[in-house]
């Protein structure tokens, strides 16, 4: 048994074969690229179709407004009391730093009327 190939019978497998698979880097890319875009577009679809198909939850009724301004008030009760308990430390707080600073002015005081004292007896 003896192969023989004619030309026409390669050229036509060659050409086969580059058509299955691009020899060009750049034509690789553009073919995956293409087959990457093909996916993305059936996902899309897919998603949008099942997007489509799931049913509508229901609403809940809105709550009036009383109840809205009944929920507010509960935010805003502890808030207030927060602000109230912290108005009230920083009250005290100033109190202790004007008793401190009248403390710390008699020290400096008595301080100076000391200094004059001793002066006065190593001078005399």
């Amino acid at each position: 048994m003896t192969w023989c190939f004619t030309s026409q019978a390669v050229e036509e497998q060659s050409t086969e074969s580059e058509a299955k698979r691009p020899s060009d880097p750049y034509e690789q890319f553009l073919a995956a690229q293409k087959k990457r875009s093909l996916d993305w577009k059936t996902d899309r679809e897919a998603k949008r179709a099942k997007a489509q198909s799931v049913v509508p939850t229901v609403k809940q009724p809105e709550a009036s407004s009383t109840d809205r301004d009944h929920r507010q008030e509960d935010l805003v009760t502890p808030l207030r009391q927060q602000l109230a308990n912290k108005t009230e430390e920083c009250r005290e707080l100033r109190n202790r730093l004007e008793s401190i600073e009248a403390v710390n002015t008699r020290i400096l005081k008595n301080q100076m009327e000391m200094q004059e004292n001793l002066l006065m007896v190593m001078f005399l």
